[in-house]
């Protein structure tokens, strides 16, 4: 399912802003745009960066969610992604393990077909 999520995610979003936490916005997105989604959108895949020792959450709004689930590859208006990257650190109780240590920057998959044509 996963494969299909990234070719899905590759091919209907048209426009992407990432910037680094910090930034005021980045293509008239800014990180309070879709203020809480982390607690409010599904998650719905954590992956780990090696070359940049990230972890890189991915959630979805409704929209979204409901369309990747149907498997669709056309996003209707209004979907949403927001991706967060968190720098990792040695986990103090595991040895063998990172933790997440903080955000550096965040990303949002919008769609939208009449501003981002």
């Amino acid at each position: 399912m996963w494969h299909l999520f990234i070719s899905f995610f590759v091919v209907s979003f048209a426009f992407a802003a990432e910037a680094p936490v910090g930034e005021k916005s980045m293509n008239g997105y800014s990180l309070s745009s879709y203020s809480g989604f982390e607690k409010k959108w599904k998650l719905v895949t954590v992956r780990f960066r090696k070359d940049t020792g990230e972890m890189r959450f991915t959630y979805a709004n409704n929209l979204a969610y409901e369309s990747l689930v149907r498997g669709t590859k056309d996003y209707p208006d209004g979907s949403v992604f927001a991706k967060i990257s968190q720098k990792t650190e040695a986990d103090p109780s595991f040895d063998s393990s990172s933790v997440p240590a903080g955000a550096r920057r965040y990303q949002y998959m919008v769609r939208d077909k009449k501003k981002h044509a």
